[in-house]
């Protein structure tokens, strides 16, 4: 079975489950080209349909309309964001939601009733989400259909890849202090996250447990600040430690010659890699700007592009082999569309994905989390050394563990 059969399988069972279903098909499988066969069949039927496709960035909304234009379909569907949908009313034969995985958000999800609908057709690559809202979204849809990135490399329809978890040693001296801090706070809200959180935002909340533990509302949210405030210490040293930005220049100098994605966790850490030359794409910057800076980077046969979250889904980049995460978390939904973004079917490319983890602290966690669903290896710097000089290691991929919720 080719790809193209597959994907008229996958259509096959959406029309089964009623017309009511989501297509979980890994990235570079098709997800696009499968709905505009399913509306190009829909639309030979009646000529009268209406088409309503809802994407969460306006990056995704260009990629749709220059596929729809492709297929002879621009005149049948209307693209829009999310935030347009959900302030606005609708009535169409067939609602499609790309990277529906995104409308699980308290305000997207209403999109599901601003929009009246004969049909629907969800679209992603990870239906699970971290924080549970999948099943939010599981009131209006299930998945009728799958596609592994296993399946999709078994059939060469995807290009290889190796997923290096790289552990870094670093002086843990503060961040042990920060840890024994946060812990120690967080140990009076008995280790409850959503309990602390609220002792911040909800006077109420910090009232009555501060009833409960013997203390005034004041201490209690001023203990809840202050566990707050270690947490932030705590992230933003694994997050943006130099130590990173020094190894992912290193990666780079050593991959000149390919294409090169980096995943920062802010703007200011993606934006760090101009001076080497990369081209950066961000949500701070005007849409007709991200989009020249994809259009010259997917020209280019080689170069870097550096984002923090713009470039995690939907995005069509050509040509990417690497890809460095520099700030990694217990989302397996990013995880695997970061992985996404480098495998692309090329003949004989075996892509690689370098991932930054300060070994012995939380971030080993939040790795181990969102790679649960992937195979990878795990090296230290030297064994990097001897992997971006062209030797090999003996290790084994690993399988992640089995889902541990992990929180920030």
């Amino acid at each position: 079975m080719n790809r193209t059969e597959r994907q008229k399988l996958g259509i096959r069972r959406w029309i089964d489950s009623g017309g009511h279903g989501t297509l979980c098909w890994c990235t570079g499988v098709g997800k696009t080209y499968g709905a505009c066969m399913l509306i190009k069949a829909l639309y030979s039927r009646n000529p009268q349909l209406v088409v309503l496709v809802g994407v969460p960035t306006d990056v995704l909304k260009q990629q749709w309309n220059r596929e729809l234009a492709k297929n002879q379909l621009f005149s049948v569907c209307k693209v829009e964001i999310f935030n347009t949908i959900v302030k606005n009313n609708y009535t169409v034969d067939l609602f499609v939601i790309d990277e529906v995985h995104c409308a699980a958000s308290p305000v997207n999800i209403t999109m599901f009733e601003t929009v009246k609908y004969k049909y629907f057709l969800g679209l992603t690559a990870t239906f699970e989400r971290l924080d549970g809202r999948h099943k939010w979204l599981e009131q209006y849809t299930s998945i009728c259909d799958t596609i592994t990135i296993e399946q999709a490399i078994q059939n060469n329809w995807l290009s290889n890849y190796r997923n290096y978890k790289v552990i870094l040693n670093v002086d843990l001296t503060q961040y042990d202090i920060w840890n024994q801090k946060f812990q120690s706070l967080f140990s009076i809200f008995n280790f409850d996250f959503k309990l602390a959180q609220n002792c911040i935002k909800k006077s109420n909340v910090a009232a009555i447990y501060a009833k409960k533990v013997g203390k005034t509302a004041k201490e209690i949210k001023g203990l809840a600040v202050a566990w707050m405030r270690m947490l932030q210490k705590r992230k933003n040293f694994v997050m943006s430690h130099p130590k990173k930005f020094e190894i992912a220049n290193k990666i780079l100098d050593h991959r000149t010659d390919k294409k090169c994605i980096t995943f920062s966790a802010t703007i200011k850490d993606a934006e760090s890699f101009k001076t080497r030359g990369s081209l950066v794409l961000h949500s701070k910057q005007k849409k007709l700007e991200n989009q020249k800076t994809m259009d010259i980077f997917n020209s280019q046969n080689s170069g870097i592009l550096s984002t923090s979250k713009s470039a995690d889904a939907g995005v069509d980049i050509k040509g990417l082999s690497v890809g460095i995460i520099l700030s990694c978390d217990s989302s397996k939904t990013r995880t695997t569309q970061r992985i996404g973004r480098i495998i692309r079917f090329e003949q004989d490319k075996i892509s690689e994905m370098f991932t930054l983890v300060i070994g012995g602290t939380i971030e080993e966690g939040w790795f181990n989390n969102s790679n649960s669903n992937q195979k990878y290896i795990t090296i230290n710097e030297d064994q990097l050394d001897i992997i971006l000089n062209g030797g090999e290691i003996s290790t084994r991929p690993k399988r992640g563990i089995i889902d541990i919720e992990h929180r920030f």
